[in-house]
């Protein structure tokens, strides 16, 4: 009877882990738009979700309701991010939240089609639930980014850090899309938004800049041309009048008359 009674368990057990992946499933197979979540800042490899499978979440109960979420700890993880100081949630209306990162493991991340991704916590204040995520900015203070030497002094800022402030979305141009119609040429402006910074914004204007990648590449610039942008976890000079870019910029020197 004992041996009957667990096997009945066992069968049970197997049938809800089963339905309850099939729920995970459900939303992750569905056709149709899914939208993006980036995971940038001081991270060892940024992130580009799809899918909420390729976290590999499990059934979890928040707030009463059953569904299929992963902690933001395992977000961070996976990112390859070290000593996580806090974490910002941007959400698509402009609306963020910032968590330490001490509690990051009390909140889980979820996506579903009325919400899209997600947080939720039932210890963390209401304002870390926050609906249609776009971008999961991950900061740590120990990180080392940019260093900004003026007159001997340096500055020291990591990507995270960056991202978390002030930054610019700049429409970098791609081009200009033409086409031949009845009504004569049709043209569409092309351009692509880019997360970027002024020099200004990093108190470097007015000057001419060395700049120096992780590579030890160093190049001459002037302070107010183009734009640095920000990459996920890395920073690089545009320059959209010339077309060029120089890469994973570790170094600005201030060089003054």
């Amino acid at each position: 009877m004992r041996g009957r009674r667990l096997y009945l368990f066992m069968v049970s057990l197997i049938v809800l882990l089963i339905i309850a992946l099939a729920g995970c499933l459900y939303f992750a197979l569905r056709p149709g738009y899914m939208p993006s979540l980036k995971v940038v800042g001081d991270v060892a490899q940024p992130l580009d979700l799809r899918c909420i499978e390729e976290l590999n979440p499990e059934r979890q109960r928040v707030h009463g309701e059953s569904c299929c979420a992963v902690s933001l700890a395992q977000v961070a993880k996976k990112a390859g991010a070290d000593q996580v100081s806090r974490l910002v949630l941007l959400a698509a209306d402009g609306f963020s939240a910032e968590i330490s990162g001490d509690t990051i493991g009390q909140c889980w991340l979820a996506f579903d089609r009325k919400r899209g991704w997600h947080s939720l916590s039932d210890t963390l204040p209401l304002s870390v639930n926050a609906v249609e995520l776009e971008q999961i900015i991950i900061v740590s203070d120990a990180a080392k980014g940019l260093t900004v030497e003026n007159d001997g002094r340096q500055q020291h800022f990591s990507i995270g850090q960056l991202y978390a402030g002030t930054i610019l979305s700049y429409p970098y141009p791609e081009g200009v899309a033409e086409k031949q119609g009845e009504q004569g040429r049709m043209t569409s402006t092309v351009a692509t938004r880019r997360d970027c910074l002024t020099a200004a914004m990093l108190g470097c204007s007015g000057y001419e800049l060395r700049l120096t990648d992780e590579g030890g590449s160093s190049r001459l610039i002037p302070a107010d041309s183009g734009l640095f942008q920000l990459n996920g976890n890395s920073l690089s000079h545009v320059n959209s009048q010339t077309r060029t870019s120089h890469e994973g910029i570790r170094l600005i020197q201030i060089l003054r008359p």
